[in-house]
């Protein structure tokens, strides 16, 4: 532990092959993990009252790119900033818990091939003297950075218990994506007029399936699933999606694959 007013990362790693981190705690300091290498692990750790990021993947000062990042059953509260910051190929965050951050749980920082996210639980996404719910996934330039493979699945998003973030409101929000699948999340939060839960910049082909989304604000405005530039196929199924829509803001004008059984309001 440290002080919040400076500078103080715990833990700087770059420029080599594997890196681990486990079974560690973070406490009342600026920064804790900052990684540049090629594999990075991390696992178990647990990361409370941070200023600034607790895990901030980036590209080395010798230009070494991060090639994978492995976050597992961590905990991450209390944070004034991001939990987790992406930066490399291939993203796998998996059976974490994030609780009371109001910025971001997750960041993207550049393009990469694999996001995957699962297993994850996303809740009151605050702090207590807060009065905005922070988002699950932020991508920090969506009209540039793209995704490869995006996998958002089992999943547990409870960020219903604060007045909504201002803005579009959104729980996830990225780039451009080529395949994206969203299945069997619970997720429950509390909108804006005119918000959607779920937006992406662009999409080549996505799957939105078997998941509950719930708007605890009951405003038949807000649309659950939205995107810029518009996929060319699509399957929403399965879905049950309480006080909102399914449906976008965009024509469907093209060719598309839309399975239509979905429960809720449209």
């Amino acid at each position: 532990s440290g002080q919040l007013d400076v500078l103080n990362r715990c833990i700087t790693a770059q420029d080599v092959n594997e890196f681990h981190c486990e079974n560690c705690k973070f406490e009342r300091v600026m920064q804790a993990i900052v990684t540049a290498n090629h594999i990075n692990f991390i696992h178990n750790c647990h990361f409370d009252y941070l200023k600034d990021n607790c895990i901030y993947n980036l590209t080395s000062n010798s230009g070494v790119t991060p090639g994978r990042l492995i976050v597992t059953d961590c905990y991450f509260a209390n944070r004034n900033s991001e939990g987790i910051v992406t930066s490399g190929k291939e993203n796998i965050i998996k059976n974490n818990i994030f609780e009371n951050i109001p910025n971001s749980a997750i960041s993207i920082n550049n393009s990469m091939d694999t996001l995957i996210v699962e297993g994850n639980i996303f809740k009151n996404l605050v702090n207590d003297d807060s009065t905005e719910t922070g988002t699950v996934i932020k991508d920090r330039s969506s009209s540039t950075h793209t995704i490869g493979d995006f996998i958002f699945s089992n999943n547990v998003v409870d960020v219903s218990s604060k007045p909504a973030q201002t803005g579009t409101g959104n729980i996830l929000y990225v780039g451009t994506v080529t395949s994206a699948q969203m299945c069997n999340n619970n997720i429950k939060y509390q909108s804006i007029t005119s918000g959607r839960a779920i937006e992406f910049y662009g999409l080549t082909n996505g799957n939105l399936s078997d998941n509950i989304i719930t708007d605890t604000r009951n405003d038949a405005t807000v649309r659950v699933f939205q995107w810029t530039n518009a996929p060319e196929t699509l399957v929403c199924k399965n879905n049950l999606c309480g006080n909102q829509r399914i449906t976008t803001l965009r024509d469907y004008s093209y060719t598309t694959e839309w399975v239509q059984t979905n429960t809720g309001g449209y």
